[in-house]
């Protein structure tokens, strides 16, 4: 008898854990879905809408960079610009963020910088991609800046 009292006893704590780790997989799960559906809504941003809001757009490599506390502070030198950039290198602060750039030296980047405190900066959400995964937005921006061209030439 003392036996099967035992043995009830312990079904009854094995289903507990059961539950309690069933419950803590769900739990889980719905965490990392949620997650999964807070993806940032600025990454359905289009290249040229990206670049009406941004203070300066362009290609650059990475040419030196410092870091501290979630601060990077990169020089570029400059391939190409769209809008605001006309020097041959310029420096970019980026605030690290998870949805954000991290700049890596000698890495070419597509920069969408804004301003912050006086200062070009970039972070999360702000478009900022290497090189090599940017060629719809350099399309875009490419027909974008020549459809500018030509109509500031029959404009003249």
């Amino acid at each position: 008898m003392l036996v099967v009292e035992c043995f009830k006893i312990v079904m009854r704590v094995a289903y507990i854990v059961l539950f309690l780790h069933i419950a803590s997989l769900a739990t889980a799960n719905l965490v990392s879905a949620h997650r999964r559906i807070s993806a940032p809504k600025c990454a359905l941003v289009a290249a040229v809408e990206r670049l009406k809001t941004s203070k300066a757009v362009f290609t650059g490599r990475v040419i030196g960079m410092k870091e501290a506390e979630g601060i990077q502070a990169v020089r570029f030198s400059v391939s190409k610009s769209w809008k605001y950039v006309r020097a041959s290198e310029v420096t970019v602060t980026n605030y690290v963020h998870r949805e954000g750039p991290y700049f890596r030296q000698a890495k070419s980047y597509l920069v969408y910088a804004y301003l912050r405190k006086g200062a070009l900066s970039t972070g999360g959400c702000s478009g900022t991609v290497e090189v090599e995964y940017a060629s719809n937005d350099l399309s875009q921006l490419d027909k974008w800046q020549e459809r500018n061209k030509s109509q500031r030439r029959s404009k003249s």
